[in-house]
């Protein structure tokens, strides 16, 4: 299963392009190019996450596959708990490691779980909360849950926010995630990470229970996650470098995203995926994301904070709210909520008329899934379902100007009046 969402919008410019290509340049010339690639971005990933040890992978979906794997070794887990509105590609991997979902309703006014929620332990086996932090905000973590269940913080969008305790997303478990695919809050050209968190009891046993698990099915093939390619730059990844810069104006988006290969605007929920290797190109391009990284942020919050006030007065519920403009809250996406599914629709549908770049992510809650329902502990999640069926993001990118914005505020009033 494919949903297909409009552009994140998150490679930052030409720039960007321009120093991955000159990095990717200097690598070739050193007979240990790749691998100092990859020693590069993990040494630079510590520094900006706080993490104590970086994992490459291949992607976050991956990265993510491989933490459940070695939960499941080290502690027996049977079970992921997730939030019923989430990334499907976290149900994926889930379910790929062999695992039972037992989603949990979130509040429709904020995206947080339930007020209350409790996380029940069933057969005796420990529980594992995995936390999305969607659109750049960041999750809070119940203090219901058990002292022995393991939390993984999932910063694939959200690796560039902080929490009200000025808690960097990604280093607030023993295990955090990241990704640097296209549309992520480290946008690159593919990639993915385990963040190690020591102050978190359980992350060295976790890691040394992933290197067994490496051990056992890697290393006669000669593969590691995120083991990294000879080729310092595949063809697929020189056509991504340098058209998804563009990709942030939309009037291009439907375009270039024909072109086979890319992968552009896809969001997979298949329940087998591959692992690909990762050239050199891959990790050099997070490198060059992450330098850009202080600028992005404040250009972000900038913008987040003109969409609230433009939005203002519209009788359309802002997710982000005051606590995220007191926590350095950084959006990939801004999210916004329609009182139908139908008036959501109508909106995508005359703002993807104007190319204005409004996607409704994600379409249908967990539970509405068919081809997850096999693996679903917990059938209802009756406001997640509501969030999917009227929730739209809108984008947050350097090609978001003042225009843009009065623009979607104009169609979104036209859409009120219906």
């Amino acid at each position: 299963m494919w949903s297909r969402l409009a552009p994140a919008g998150n490679f930052s410019s030409p720039l960007a392009v321009l120093q991955t290509a000159l990095r990717v340049r200097a690598a070739k010339r050193s007979p240990s190019g790749s691998s100092r690639s990859a020693a590069e971005l993990e040494r630079n990933l510590k520094d900006f996450s706080g993490a104590d040890n970086v994992t490459l992978t291949s992607d976050g979906k991956q990265a993510l596959y491989w933490a459940l794997l070695a939960a499941k070794a080290l502690l027996g887990v049977r079970r992921v708990y997730l939030a019923g509105f989430t990334c499907p590609e976290i149900a994926s991997a889930a379910v790929k490691a062999g695992l039972r979902l037992h989603p949990l309703d979130v509040a429709q006014d904020s995206l947080q779980w339930e007020p209350g929620v409790t996380i029940p332990q069933a057969d005796g086996a420990p529980g594992l909360l995995v936390l999305s932090n969607l659109f750049g905000l960041p999750d809070s973590i119940p203090t219901s849950i058990s002292p022995e269940m393991l939390v993984i913080d999932d910063a694939c969008q959200s690796l560039l926010s902080l929490d009200q305790l000025n808690r960097r997303v990604g280093s607030r478990a023993a295990l955090g995630i990241a990704s640097f695919g296209r549309g992520k809050a480290l946008s690159g050209i593919g990639g993915g990470a385990l963040l190690f968190n020591n102050d978190h009891t359980l992350a060295l046993p976790l890691k040394a229970a992933l290197k067994e698990a490496f051990s056992n099915r890697e290393i006669a093939a000669g593969r590691w996650p995120g083991a990294t390619d000879d080729v310092m730059l595949t063809m697929q990844e020189a056509l991504k470098l340098t058209c998804y810069y563009t990709m942030e104006q939309p009037p291009l988006y439907g375009l270039i995203s024909r072109i086979p290969g890319t992968g552009l605007g896809n969001v997979s929920c298949e329940l087998e995926f591959d692992e690909p290797r990762r050239s050199a190109g891959s990790w050099l391009s997070a490198v060059t994301q992450l330098e850009a990284a202080k600028n992005d942020i404040k250009h972000r919050r900038v913008l987040m904070q003109k969409w609230k006030q433009e939005l203002t007065g519209l009788p359309l519920h802002q997710i982000v709210s005051s606590d995220h403009d007191q926590a350095l809250t950084v959006l990939t996406r801004f999210p916004l909520l329609f009182e139908s599914r139908d008036q959501r629709n109508l909106a995508l549908q005359l703002l993807n008329r104007q190319g204005l770049g409004a996607s409704a992510s994600y379409n249908a809650a967990l539970t509405e899934m068919p081809h997850l329902k096999p693996y679903i502990d917990q059938p209802h999640c009756p406001n997640s379902s509501s969030l999917a069926a009227r929730l739209i993001t809108l984008p947050v990118h350097r090609f978001v100007t003042d225009k843009t914005i009065e623009q979607t505020s104009s169609i979104l009033k036209q859409v009120c009046k219906c």
